[in-house]
């Protein structure tokens, strides 16, 4: 054989030479030795299979050195984490007065708050690590996985904390903290694995790093379903489960298509290349599947949404390049009808998975037949005038305006009949017989200006009895386009919530790595201010989804939104702000995330909070009033608490 040498360090002609060397004989330290002469036995085929040494591995990049740096330091927060998850925190000596309970349960409500917000971001980010790490170690963005996994180390720090002070407070309510704390460490635990397999020294086969993924997917549900967190459906969870693997059984089915094809194709370029293509589908819907293990406990976060999108998009992807190397090998019409075929089925098994994300993963209710009806009523009732003249079409529009109006009547006296308060019972039934008197008026309006298209009177007949149906549907509906809107006020205020507690733990997180003091300190402050206001939001969002019909529990969460916006503003420009001056890239990367999702938030916020206080506005009397009659019995029992000298002042009174 023959070696080629390259040196860097000097010019001149590359040296030959033989690696077939004559031996020379010297004598052993130990005296003479024998030795054997003879012949080579036969060459042999063999193979190895394993993972290769991590010394032969090529030396790790810059960007790889510095993600395990990150994956160190955050396997250390992690494990500190889980040391301090032994014990309970001690709660101060709490009265049974009003004030008391209600701050423990203000309490509990804001810990389970945070809590669920953190696991939606540590399952995110783990998510994002399985997506980010997928293709060529070449083509990986290190920074961002960086910025996946300091983003699950410092909210699981986060997270420990609220989890001591819940599992005191369910201790002193009689629930089992003890379990709480169990679920907690598992989660810990499950992180740790996670964050081992994916140092990009890792020795480890990809398959290492899906499973111990799923099992952060699997404790971060456990650790939910002890706080009764759990706010998705466990049909929809199997359904999404079953969905995901659907896309993978079409995947293996495509799979089977190319790999005929790269069977009858002679240039074996063209069948590497349709091999890789099959292999990389295969790949890309198992990690789909991994994926939507990891995120199905919080699939209500849009930022586990997002990660479940992209893993789709990686499928669709591999898909297209299965189908276009495919095309390039053959011309068979048959071999390329049958990976179409196979392909069609993928791309339709993926839609049915979002569209199921889709659908049902906001927690909103389904588009009822309210929503749908209005909409028609006041569609048709425009194309009724712009079909003046035309008398067949008019007749059409009027049975089709019958049909929608007699399915709102209905959908407004079944309300009646299942609501409890029989004055708003009275409301709905007249509404309905407003509605029905309003449709009959426009029906009878329609058939004479269809009969007498060239009536002037006829037609201000029409425009008249048009206008009265739609301030009757409007009337009509008022109360559920109210309860739609307040709905989509707690989502939004759920979200900005959420958004601003990982603001907060970027924040913190990035306070190590931040070279200017006074940018950090700016951002602190706006920390703590925002920090205070997060219990009024999520009190406000708890408050309105236990009393759906309370005027002032929605118009606290009203008031409680308006307030949350410009200290949250002032978050998003601090952490701004912020992002040039850390050092650290994964830091930096994750500050900006999440300032950006803050904003994205609060802008959803305003504009959810504007549409229901004018939804809401004429509510406020009442709202005063009841106000007025809550705080006159909370002083009653204060009273009662003093003269039984059972008063005692909350934590951080005197």
């Amino acid at each position: 054989s023959t070696l080629l040498q390259q040196q860097f360090n000097q010019v001149g002609k590359v040296e030959h030479g033989s690696v077939a060397l004559p031996a020379i004989m010297r004598s052993g330290a130990g005296g003479p030795e024998n030795f054997q002469v003879g012949s080579m036995p036969q060459a042999q085929q063999q193979i190895t299979s394993g993972q290769m040494h991590w010394g032969h591995m090529p030396p790790l990049t810059s960007a790889q050195q510095a993600l395990t740096g990150t994956i160190n330091s955050s396997m250390q927060a992690v494990n500190a984490a889980q040391a301090n998850l032994d014990d309970f925190d001690a709660l101060p000596p709490l009265g049974q007065d009003a004030a008391a309970k209600a701050w423990r349960k203000n309490k509990m409500d804001e810990s389970k708050h945070e809590i669920h917000s953190q696991v939606d971001a540590i399952t995110a980010g783990t998510a994002s690590v399985v997506n980010l790490t997928a293709g060529d170690p070449a083509d990986t963005d290190y920074t961002a996985v960086g910025c996946a996994v300091t983003t699950i180390s410092s909210n699981l720090t986060e997270m420990s904390r609220g989890v001591k002070l819940l599992a005191a407070l369910m201790e002193d309510e009689g629930g089992n903290g003890r379990q709480l704390l169990h679920a907690a460490k598992n989660l810990a635990g499950a992180v740790s694995e996670l964050l081992k397999t994916a140092q990009p020294a890792s020795a480890e086969p990809r398959q290492v790093l899906l499973q111990a993924a799923g099992n952060v997917g699997q404790t971060s549900g456990e650790l939910l379903q002890q706080i009764g967190e759990c706010d998705t459906d466990p049909r929809f969870q199997d359904m999404l489960m079953q969905l995901a693997k659907a896309v993978a059984s079409a995947a293996a089915a495509l799979v089977l298509k190319a790999k005929n094809v790269a069977e009858r194709t002679d240039d074996p370029v063209q069948q590497a290349q349709v091999i890789a293509a099959a292999t990389q589908c295969a790949l890309s819907t198992s990690q789909l599947v991994a994926c939507t293990k990891v995120v199905a406990p919080t699939i209500s976060s849009p930022v586990c949404q997002q990660q479940l999108l992209e893993a789709g998009k990686q499928v669709a992807k591999s898909v297209e390049g299965c189908v276009e190397s495919s095309k390039e090998a053959t011309s068979d019409p048959e071999l390329l009808k049958a990976v179409g075929g196979a392909a069609a089925a993928v791309t339709q098994a993926l839609n049915d998975l979002l569209q199921h994300i889709k659908n049902n993963a906001s927690g909103a209710p389904p588009t009822g037949r309210y929503d749908q009806a209005t909409d028609t009523i006041l569609n048709v009732t425009e194309n009724i005038f712009s079909s003046m003249g035309d008398a067949g079409e008019m007749v059409r529009q009027a049975r089709i305006l019958a049909q929608a109006t007699s399915d709102l009547v209905g959908a407004i006296k079944a309300d009646a009949e299942q609501e409890s308060d029989l004055e708003n019972s009275r409301k709905l039934l007249s509404a309905a017989k407003l509605l029905a008197d309003a449709t009959a008026r426009m029906v009878e309006a329609a058939k004479g200006a269809a009969a007498h298209p060239d009536s002037e009177e006829q037609q201000q007949k029409l425009r008249e009895a048009a206008e009265g149906l739609r301030m009757a549907t409007n009337a009509a509906a008022q109360n559920a386009i109210k309860k739609k809107l307040v709905h989509k006020l707690e989502q939004a205020a759920k979200q900005a919530a959420a958004s601003a507690t990982q603001t907060i733990a970027a924040a913190q997180n990035a306070a190590s790595s931040n070279k200017n003091p006074a940018a950090q300190q700016q951002l602190v402050q706006s920390c703590k201010v925002v920090a205070d206001q997060i219990p009024m939001l999520v009190q406000g969002v708890r408050g309105s989804q236990s009393q759906p019909d309370s005027p002032s529990a929605q118009l606290s969460l009203i008031s409680a939104s308006q307030n949350f916006l410009q200290p949250g503003g002032k978050l998003v420009a601090s952490g701004k702000a912020a992002v040039p001056t850390v050092s650290d890239p994964a830091s930096a990367m994750q500050l900006g995330q999440c300032t950006k999702n803050l904003a994205t938030a609060l802008a959803e916020l305003r504009t959810a909070a504007q549409k229901a206080q004018e939804a809401c506005g004429p509510l406020e009397i009442d709202s005063a009033l009841n106000l007025i009659r809550s705080l006159e019995q909370d002083l009653q029992e204060a009273k009662a608490a003093a003269r039984e000298q059972k008063l005692q002042p909350l934590p951080g009174e005197t």
